[in-house]
């Protein structure tokens, strides 16, 4: 696959050399559903395990895909509400270190839909093996589609996703699960009606403005909605400025 430099992207030999920070974030998942998978898969011997999802035992089987294989045998279940375009070398620096120096530490989850791997919890570290030249390790079990929901879930709890995604996804739950009712749909998510539409505000940016951005996590809803407004009074102005930033 043919490599892109990055402007300001880190140096990967030199990211391989050294050590992680201190206040990295540890091995340990915040979610403690999460916690338990990863204790559970942590001991699992041979190549299989049988692990609860939305209150069904799956059998998982561990499977390697090859370095160099990853992009063309993987993909992100459609579901997910990550934005694969952001996810660059600066987005994944919590990642590349350890792909670099040890490779992959936990696997993805996903399922095997016409010869393909779709993948449901694990888009990131599918990315920083694609980025680093990595094996990428998922285990693969018969999921249906609220399962991969539920694994996806768990995933962006520990690694939230950012204001823009959010606010995608809660553009789309407006549309098709609330009729438009905003009120419904933060009682649904608990969160406030401010904070759905300061990120659904957001996510009405191009996504080349949210790019200029090392980390779309960078970008808050007060200050996405700021953006936004800003966009919608000037926009030529505001993509012409993108692109020379971006430059």
């Amino acid at each position: 696959m043919k490599r892109t430099t990055m402007k300001n992207a880190p140096d990967l030999t030199k990211a391989a050399s050294q050590p992680r920070p201190a206040s990295a974030p540890s091995a340990m998942p915040a979610s403690p559903v999460l916690g338990d998978l990863s204790r559970r898969i942590s001991g699992m011997n041979g190549n299989t395990i049988t692990l609860p999802v939305c209150g069904r035992e799956v059998k998982f089987t561990l499977e390697t895909v090859p370095a160099g294989r990853v992009e063309r045998a993987t993909m992100v279940w459609a579901g997910n509400e990550r934005d694969q375009q952001l996810l660059n070398t600066a987005a994944l620096d919590d990642l590349i270190p350890s792909f670099l120096t040890s490779g992959q530490q936990n696997p993805a989850f996903g399922r095997r839909i016409n010869g393909v791997i779709e993948v449901a919890d694990g888009s990131r570290r599918r990315m920083a093996a694609i980025i680093t030249d990595s094996e990428y390790r998922v285990l693969i079990g018969e999921l249906d589609e609220t399962q991969m929901a539920w694994l996806s879930q768990i995933g962006n709890d520990y690694r939230p996703t950012s204001a823009y995604e959010r606010g995608k996804r809660y553009a789309r739950r407006l549309d098709s699960d609330f009729n438009g009712n905003v009120s419904k749909l933060a009682e649904a998510e608990c969160i406030s009606r401010k904070i759905i539409m300061r990120c659904m505000r957001t996510a009405e940016l191009p996504r080349e403005i949210v790019g200029l951005f090392s980390n779309p996590n960078e970008l808050s809803a007060r200050a996405g909605e700021a953006l936004a407004k800003a966009y919608e009074a000037h926009p030529e102005a505001m993509m012409a400025l993108t692109q020379r930033l971006a430059r």
